[in-house]
């Protein structure tokens, strides 16, 4: 978000010899290479195109364009993070990525989106990144993470079902039984820390209670003051 925010004011930080961090240098430094790269870089999912004109990094929507810096906190985000991606897998600079949180500030059907672009560069021929680590806390993305998985079994047991299958989704996101690793890092009740492998193995799919269960607790919590109002109103009439 900080590189989408002061991608124009980069030059000034070099020279005000601001004491930033070496990885977010780094990663400012990969987004200039990624800029004179592509010069433009649509995000469909994001209905929005980024482009570099005379030196200012913009975003245009429709007919409008909006320099970055005052585009929404989710474009400032992911518009660098898909760039600089796509140049170091086409440039070979990297075995491994990891991104940390890639659901910040974006709307669920955005998070969808962007792991199916994320599946569709692991899956492409030409990237030869050997591991891709997540951090999230988003239950969605376990979500778009599971159909992936269990396209990836169907394909897996079901050769001849690739026609009927591909239909429902590109075989670009499909996630193959045993590519994938999935643990859940919390406390335990005796303080301790705890890292559980959730992935549940007699199906291959990420365990159900882990996808959501701030929804089940919500939910249970929302059931019960429903049947007190419920009680209330018998009661009150």
């Amino acid at each position: 978000g900080i590189v989408g925010a002061l991608s124009n004011s980069m030059a000034s930080l070099f020279m005000a010899q601001v004491p930033l961090p070496d990885t977010l240098m780094e990663y400012m430094s990969f987004f200039e290479k990624a800029k004179n790269h592509f010069k433009s870089y649509d995000l469909p999912f994001l209905h929005s195109k980024y482009m570099l004109e005379d030196g200012e990094d913009s975003v245009k929507c429709g007919d409008r364009v909006i320099p970055l810096r005052y585009a929404s906190s989710g474009m400032q985000s992911i518009i660098p993070l898909l760039m600089i991606i796509d140049y170091c897998v086409s440039e070979n600079y990297f075995q491994s990525f990891t991104i940390e949180e890639p659901e910040l500030n974006l709307f669920p059907s955005n998070q969808l989106e962007l792991i199916r672009q994320i599946l569709s560069k692991t899956n492409s021929e030409k990237c030869k990144v050997g591991t891709w680590t997540l951090t999230t806390h988003s239950p969605y993305i376990l979500s778009i993470l599971n159909i992936s998985l269990l396209a990836g079994l169907i394909a897996d047991k079901y050769p001849d079902a690739a026609d009927a299958l591909t239909e429902k989704l590109p075989a670009d996101n499909f996630v193959k039984p045993g590519e994938i690793a999935v643990y859940s890092l919390e406390h335990t009740a005796e303080g301790k820390s705890d890292c559980r492998d959730i992935l549940e193995r007699s199906t291959g799919l990420i365990q159900a209670n882990y996808l959501d269960t701030v929804s089940d607790l919500l939910s249970g919590e929302f059931n019960g003051l429903y049947k007190l109002y419920l009680s209330l109103l018998r009661n009150s009439k």
